[in-house]
């Protein structure tokens, strides 16, 4: 299995791009960088994963923003913490879709 400081080197790498060219416009507002998504069991060490790869980045003097999910501070948010909390039940379908959705909120 890689490590952190694996997956940090070829996060860089591959948001790493060539100077433009002299005669090229520099186009920093369609510079993409590097998505990395931790996923795991409760208290697997997600978190600590994502703070490593943070100081990282930072060290490397890249940008970092990291995200937390599911943001529990929208309305569908909301909707998926009544579903962890075992307040309210829903069909499989609906949990996974209400999901993507609050990703897509942060977007």
């Amino acid at each position: 299995m890689a490590s952190i400081n694996d997956l940090a080197t070829a996060a860089i790498a591959s948001s790493s791009s060539p100077k433009p060219a002299a005669n090229e416009a520099s186009t920093t507002s369609t510079k993409r960088g590097a998505f990395i998504v931790l996923e795991g069991l409760d208290r697997s060490g997600k978190t600590t994963q994502a703070k490593l790869l943070e100081q990282r980045f930072v060290e490397e003097g890249r940008p970092v923003k990291v995200m937390r999910f599911p943001d529990r501070t929208t309305p569908i948010g909301q909707m998926i913490d009544g579903y962890l909390q075992s307040d309210v039940e829903m069909e499989d379908h609906v949990i996974h879709l209400l999901f993507s959705a609050n990703r897509w909120e942060a977007a």
